[in-house]
């Protein structure tokens, strides 16, 4: 969500007052240096939740930020996030000064629904923005029997995470200078291994608009039809609020 004045922010809380729940920090536990688990819980009861909703948070006056759940129970009342912190900005400051117990407004789930319960194999790409996701897909693909493997480019300090969250990805080190190209590089050696994925499956390419692209045009060069690939765009370097 794009910066707003504060006399708007206020505004949006007033008269959009039904769209926003009372959430309480259960706990706020950082994985990594750059990644947190935001744990929350609160009167979910009649929400309508799918993989890929989103919530918001106003982290100042000017400020929302989104986050898509890692987990959600609407029955047990309780939400989990996964969070990269990126360094001196609104988001983190806000996930920074959280303390367990803390009351918060939370703008209620919405957006896209990305699971596709009718293909059999699933492939995931991003970077540590698309972690709770894929975390939360992952559970869906288990209950349904079903199979999924993929790629993720992270930092370095988060290359052993995807693992410890049970994951089975494979994982690469980011290029700041050409965003998607080792996850790109990749994709030829996986399809020798998943042929079945890349005829029949679904993509998921999540997080970096630029690394997004790359991987896209290399999937369609390898043949995967676009209807086949799922995108969704978290962030774009120099642009805040996507």
């Amino acid at each position: 969500m794009p910066r707003v004045p504060k006399w708007l922010g206020d505004a949006m809380e007033s008269v959009l007052a039904s769209k926003y729940l009372t959430v309480r920090v259960s706990s706020v536990t950082l994985l990594t240096d750059t990644l947190c688990q935001l744990n929350l819980s609160g009167d979910f009861q009649g929400l309508d939740f799918h993989p890929g909703y989103a919530i918001d948070f106003r982290v100042n006056d000017n400020d929302f930020r989104h986050y898509t759940p890692s987990a959600f129970d609407a029955q047990e009342g309780t939400c989990e996030i996964l969070i990269h912190l990126h360094g001196n900005g609104p988001g983190s400051d806000f996930i920074s000064r959280l303390k367990v117990g803390e009351v918060l407004k939370m703008v209620i789930p919405r957006g896209r629904k990305l699971y596709q319960p009718d293909h059999q194999f699933h492939f995931f790409f991003g970077d540590e923005t698309a972690l709770g996701l894929f975390k939360l897909l992952r559970e869906e693909i288990h209950a349904a029997d079903q199979h999924y493997t993929g790629v993720l480019e992270l930092s370095e300090e988060n290359l052993a995470l995807p693992a410890r969250l049970g994951m089975r990805l494979k994982t690469v080190t980011k290029n700041p200078d050409d965003p998607g190209r080792y996850a790109a590089a990749s994709l030829h050696a996986m399809k020798t291994g998943y042929p079945h994925i890349f005829h029949q499956g679904i993509f998921y390419l999540i997080g970096n608009a630029a690394s997004i692209q790359h991987v896209k045009r290399t999937l369609r060069h390898m043949g995967v039809a676009v209807k086949n690939i799922r995108t969704e765009a978290y962030w774009m370097k120099g642009k805040a609020g996507l």
